[in-house]
């Protein structure tokens, strides 16, 4: 989660830039400016990345809480996916999220083993 929540502010920066940069800063959000979907296509992974890594600062408490929270990060992070590849199926767009979407299955899987399940105390 250290390694995602970086990659996920970059990400975000990167696509917020890139598209004030190819469109103009418009707040209307015509057209011809930062509409709708490169608000979105920026706030969400900056989202994400802050989550990440303030709940990967918070992994080494032995607390439910903390476990429960990265849970619930998990599997919202997987719906998100599954949402996206949906709509990439439907569009015709390529799916590269492919690889965050198996990291955050395993990700889950490993919360529920035994050995971390003992640690966190649940």
């Amino acid at each position: 989660m250290f390694i995602g929540g970086p990659v996920g502010i970059l990400l975000g920066l990167f696509s917020g830039l890139l598209a004030m940069a190819s469109f103009g800063f418009a707040p209307d959000g015509g057209s011809e400016g930062f509409g709708f979907r490169s608000l979105i296509l920026t706030v969400i992974p900056l989202i994400y990345g802050v989550a990440s890594i303030a709940l990967a600062s918070m992994m080494g408490r032995r607390t439910k809480k903390v476990h429960e929270g990265v849970v619930y990060f998990n599997i919202a992070a997987i719906a998100l996916l599954v949402i996206l590849a949906l709509v990439t199926l439907l569009t015709g767009a390529p799916f590269d999220g492919l690889i965050p979407l198996i990291f955050h299955g395993v990700m889950l899987g490993l919360m529920y083993s035994a050995k971390v399940k003992a640690y966190y105390g649940v």
